[in-house]
């Protein structure tokens, strides 16, 4: 298992920034003349794109068991410390009515990882050995998928509740071996996902947004057997954004996600978390 650190100068950049944008945000208000004393420009759209740039701190283990090539294979891959990839995430929020959204998520995590054997494995032709660590690549495909709807919506903010499924695709593959995960005797593990949780929304003015969303799952040993697999859950975002224009706004937060999958073929522990920065368009 290993940990990555985030970039301390990357911390403190946003963090001026988020002061900065704080400050500019009278500013902005009067900008907006009488439409900017209503309802918050947040509430103001049909459909909101949020693009961001995030580089978490990572601490990522997946296990694999499956028969491969050369017969009963075992490989644990971790993600080496000097791992810090940037990865882009895309959020598609639809407001159906007031108080009736829905949010469509897709994030792709791809590390480069080491993976130790415990018994040789033959990929057409090639041994590779049990012992030293041999180069492969872990990735972490996510899809969300959420309603919300809103038990309090005012004009200062709003408290909903989040029902959602995510589809999580988890990879391991030996470098250079082959095309696919199961060719090289790892495994490839997509697993349907439930969750719930919830989402507050608060407006100091109508151009500042601070909010913080949260979805846990913990599957109750009963419906694991059932299903074949088992697993908690944890998801949580704090964030503020800055609404320049009614299309156009910057976003500023830190998130963190966490999941724990055991399945027959398959166990992983897998957590990101940290400071990622993004921009809004709405329409």
């Amino acid at each position: 298992m290993a940990r990555t650190a985030a970039a301390a100068p990357l911390a403190r950049a946003v963090a001026v920034l988020l002061l900065g944008l704080l400050l500019s945000a009278r500013p902005a208000a009067a900008q907006l003349g009488p439409a900017g004393a209503g309802f918050p420009i947040g509430e103001s759209h049909r459909v909101e794109i949020l693009g961001t740039l995030w580089s978490p701190a990572s601490d990522l283990t997946a296990v694999s068991r499956v028969a491969g090539a050369s017969g009963a294979t075992r490989g644990a891959a971790g993600v080496p410390d000097a791992a810090v990839p940037r990865f882009t995430d895309l959020r598609l929020r639809l407001r159906l009515r007031r108080r009736h959204r829905i949010h469509v998520e897709h994030l792709p995590v791809r590390y480069p990882a080491a993976t130790t054997l415990d018994r040789v494995l033959a990929v057409e032709g090639v041994a590779f050995e049990p012992g030293p660590p041999v180069a492969s690549t872990l990735t972490w495909k996510t899809w969300r998928l959420a309603y919300e709807y809103d038990v309090f919506h005012g004009t200062r903010g709003s408290l909903g509740l989040l029902m959602e499924a995510r589809y999580t695709d988890l990879e391991i593959a030996i470098d250079g071996a082959c095309g696919t995960a199961a060719a090289c005797g790892l495994t490839r593990t997509r697993r349907p996902i439930p969750a719930g949780g919830g989402v507050l929304r608060l407006y100091p003015s109508p151009v500042i947004l601070i909010a913080a969303e949260a979805s846990v799952l913990r599957m109750p040993g009963a419906v694991g057997d059932y299903l074949g697999y088992a697993g908690e859950l944890l998801d949580y975002d704090v964030y503020a954004a800055l609404n320049f224009i009614r299309a156009f706004g910057l976003q500023v937060g830190y998130r963190s996600r966490r999941l724990n999958l055991r399945a027959a073929d398959q166990d992983a522990d897998l957590r990101l978390e940290g400071v990622y920065v993004g921009a809004l368009l709405r329409f």
